[in-house]
């Protein structure tokens, strides 16, 4: 029942948006369908970008018992199958067998589980002392600070902040070519992608960085400037702003989706004919006049529409 209803809900909406063109897809064609409204991810750059002046990367190392010598390697999300922290901790016993001086951070252990699960993993490969899991915080940035690569294992994820977040600290990330990773990021040119649940292909990637520290730190750099370019918070917030304030002048009931296609012809000759009425009504009688009557017969449509069957009308 609660699917149906919310099946049903996306029926009315004056606009759905998503995060990636590919997320959308799921609805329909976003050129075409004008219910559909693509906005990606914005981030507050200046935040990070402040955090990163007044938190020394050596200071927060220290304070966390991280040797000079030694690499870290994080993974940020709350802990669930969805975020692939098990693939992680896979690829994790892989490396450690390859190359010493290893740490890696899960951020974001929640209760329950799938927590549980992970604890039996890496007690049970004997990893406790290289993987360290930090219960679920708001306080983010400074395991961005001290890493030297990020980890984004998910096997969904319809955009994904932590890759925006950890290529503003200018971290090279590893991620799975997945929905929203793939679609915004070049691989190999801003990040390396592996296949989701590939723990080997993981490990790889990450190797790959550990090897190739000059490509590692050009492949943050690139991404970091795109990030900068394209991916700001204030255009995100006018994006939704334009959202809401046409959600408010739409028709009431909004848009059907289902019908949109058959009848994208019949709706857009009806639409022109209405404005053009409504020009040539506003320039006799005045703007307030027309808008007076658009909405006079606005209401006397939308009453017709919802009488009971069978009333006159």
């Amino acid at each position: 029942a609660l699917t149906s209803l919310a099946i049903g809900c996306f029926q009315i909406p004056t606009h759905i948006i998503g995060v990636s063109q590919r997320a959308l897809r799921h609805y329909g064609d976003v050129q075409t369908n004008p219910v559909l409204r693509l906005i990606r991810h914005g981030i507050r750059s200046d935040e990070i970008e402040a955090y990163k002046r007044g938190h020394s990367k050596a200071e927060l190392r220290h304070a966390h018992g991280i040797s000079a010598d030694q690499r870290v390697v994080t993974i940020v999300g709350t802990t669930c199958d969805r975020k692939g922290q098990l693939v992680f901790v896979r690829a994790a016993r892989q490396l450690l067998k390859m190359r010493q001086h290893l740490v890696f951070y899960i951020v974001g252990g929640r209760s329950g589980d799938y927590l549980r699960r992970l604890e039996r993993e890496i007690a049970g490969a004997g990893l406790a002392a290289s993987v360290r899991i930090v219960p679920e915080t708001r306080d983010v940035y400074p395991f961005y600070r001290l890493s030297d690569i990020v980890v984004c294992a998910s096997y969904e994820e319809p955009f994904g902040l932590v890759v925006l977040e950890a290529m503003v600290f200018e971290l090279p990330v590893v991620g799975t070519d997945v929905i929203g990773v793939a679609e915004h990021f070049r691989h190999d040119e801003e990040l390396r992608l592996a296949p989701p649940g590939d723990s080997a292909a993981l490990a790889n990637g990450i190797l790959a960085l550990l090897d190739d520290e000059p490509s590692a730190a050009r492949m943050a750099q690139a991404a970091y400037r795109r990030v900068i370019r394209e991916f700001g918070f204030d255009e995100m917030v006018r994006s939704y702003e334009r959202c809401l304030r046409e959600s408010v002048n739409a028709p009431p009931g909004g848009y059907r989706i289902e019908h949109w296609r058959g009848r994208r012809k019949m709706f857009l000759d009806r639409l022109g004919f209405y404005f053009r009425a409504y020009g040539a009504y506003a320039v006799r009688n005045g703007v307030a006049a027309a808008n007076r009557k658009a909405w006079s017969q606005l209401r006397q449509k939308w009453s017709a529409a919802h009488q009971p069957t069978g009333a006159a009308g």
